[in-house]
């Protein structure tokens, strides 16, 4: 099956993605920064942020790639109203959504 081609949220290269927990996540499959999962509304929040370099287009990219084996990297809003724009975590890869 082929998958769609979009931009990496994370690094701006063509990735290839798929849509995962009922069409609310993506998993992005991007040759520099690896696999990881976004939700939707999480990569809105990201193209939001200030243009240029911010933290977390730093830091998300190389955690993405420094995962430890069979985790993945994912990223989602913050639960409740804390004041961080985005949250993110390893969940191991059988954990993750489908």
């Amino acid at each position: 099956m082929i998958k769609p081609m979009q931009r990496c949220p994370l690094c701006n290269t063509p990735a290839e993605y798929q849509l995962v927990d009922r069409k609310n996540s993506k998993h992005y499959y991007c040759t520099k920064c690896g696999d990881f999962q976004i939700a939707v509304d999480a990569e809105k929040r990201l193209e939001s942020l200030e243009k240029g370099p911010t933290y977390w287009k730093i830091a998300l990219p190389k955690l993405a790639k420094a995962h430890p084996y069979g985790y993945t990297l994912t990223i989602n809003l913050p639960e409740d109203k804390d004041p961080i724009p985005l949250c993110h975590r390893y969940v191991k890869n059988s954990e993750l959504p489908q």
